[in-house]
């Protein structure tokens, strides 16, 4: 079997939050077929990386992310102007028009000569830049439903000049996403959640977000000064609204209660208003870190505060396989197999999350319970080896929520 796989970055390295679900689903093809990889790579990239995508795939086809259309936007005259204009356009969403290529548009164009089996896409990145016809069995992994998480963008902040922009992309956004799955091709998403927005098609498949099982280690947070951390790629906007959210209106609510707490920020490429937070006391910002498991076993409880966004938060069944109790707002939380005071505590103002962590950070107990209902999800539902196979099973003929259902099923009497 012949696979392509296409995805408009370097799926590497594999501990980086955005890149897991493309190299779990990237190592699940590779187990059953041979790929073929085209992505964009950045010059900054490790070329550790590129090796590393070579030595898993049959080959690896880059192309220059600096090719893309908002690159080269932003280097020319009037570039909100430019951005502005991509708007117009009465069927083609912005979001797509950025992602134009035209070395991408040529590489896809000669690889469409080639018989793949299957054609696995991941989001809807690389769509402008694809030939009228595709070989083989065409997929599409939409980790993210962005007219949905555009739809959650526009009502956490309201009003703004850009709004009839936004409400123009909204609805383009929706229908191309609606229409995938009529045009004869697979659509893979995380959650029924997700599902359900694209309209329960036949052709939509769920395959949640994994994690892996870390080596057991003992917790060792501080009650007395509790602390409250964050985990989160900081260049990814929800991830940077949810810290200055966290930062601005919760963490102040939960220091009158408990004057000795703190925020951990733990992720890569900080904006620079995310690093000025960072005081090296109440707030910290650590940037890029080699591990997180340190800091998940010293936290007294990690935030979840997202406002937007679409998918599975995988902080969540990170801090599940750490044995770290979590307080989430309930989008942060969409989508997963979790229900509030049985594995998580769920509050969305910022009275109600502050009160939920001081509340948790206090409570040895609560704590505990949490803790274990969370990691014995995760063990049920939400490991990566798990999500490869039902990769694997969706390929060879099944639907993504036939195959989970019957592989959570064996593991659940296995566990009894």
């Amino acid at each position: 079997m012949r696979t392509l796989f296409l995805i408009s970055h370097v799926p590497l390295p594999s501990n980086v939050g955005g890149n897991l679900r493309p190299y779990h689903l990237l190592r699940a093809l590779t187990g059953i077929s041979d790929v073929s990889v085209v992505c964009a790579a950045k010059a900054g990239d490790d070329p550790r990386h590129l090796a590393e995508l070579r030595a898993m795939c049959h080959h690896v086809f880059p192309f220059s992310d600096a090719s893309f259309r908002w690159h080269r936007d932003t280097r020319r005259r009037l570039p909100g102007l430019r951005a502005a204009l991509q708007h117009l356009d009465p069927f083609e969403p912005a979001l797509l028009k950025s992602y134009h290529s035209a070395p991408a548009v040529t590489l896809l164009s000669n690889l469409a000569q080639v018989p793949f089996d299957l054609v696995w896409i991941e989001r809807l990145h690389l769509l402008p830049n694809l030939p009228p016809t595709l070989p083989g069995r065409v997929m599409v992994d939409l980790y993210d439903i962005e007219h949905r998480k555009l739809a959650s963008k526009l009502r956490a902040r309201g009003w703004r000049r850009s709004l009839p922009f936004d409400l123009a992309d909204y609805v383009k956004l929706r229908a191309l996403e609606r229409s995938l799955s009529t045009r004869q091709w697979d659509v893979v998403v995380c959650s029924d959640v997700d599902r359900r927005a694209l309209g329960a098609h036949p052709g939509v498949s769920v395959v949640p977000n994994g994690v892996e099982l870390p080596a057991p280690g003992d917790r060792v947070a501080d009650p007395a000064a509790p602390t409250f951390l964050f985990v989160g790629a900081m260049f990814y906007e929800p991830n940077v609204d949810g810290v200055r959210f966290f930062a601005r209106e919760i963490l102040p609510r939960i220091r009158q209660r408990s004057p000795r707490a703190r925020f951990v920020v733990v992720g890569r490429d900080p904006q620079p208003n995310i690093a000025a937070l960072h005081d090296g006391d109440t707030i910290t910002v650590t940037g890029t870190v080699d591990d997180v498991a340190p800091y998940l076993r010293r936290a007294s409880v990690a935030v979840v505060p997202i406002r937007f966004g679409s998918g599975t938060r995988i902080k969540i069944l990170e801090a599940f396989a750490h044995g770290t109790p979590v307080v989430s707002t309930t989008l942060g939380a969409e989508g997963l197999e979790v229900a509030n005071e049985r594995e998580l505590l769920l509050a969305d103002d910022p009275d109600a999350f502050a009160a939920a962590c001081v509340r948790l950070a206090g409570d040895e107990g609560l704590q505990a319970s949490l803790a274990e209902r969370g990691l014995d999800l995760v063990r049920r539902r939400y490991q990566w080896p798990d999500v490869e196979r039902q990769v694997q099973a969706l390929i060879a003929g099944g639907r993504a929520h036939d195959s989970a259902a019957d592989a959570n099923a064996q593991r659940d009497a296995q566990l009894r």
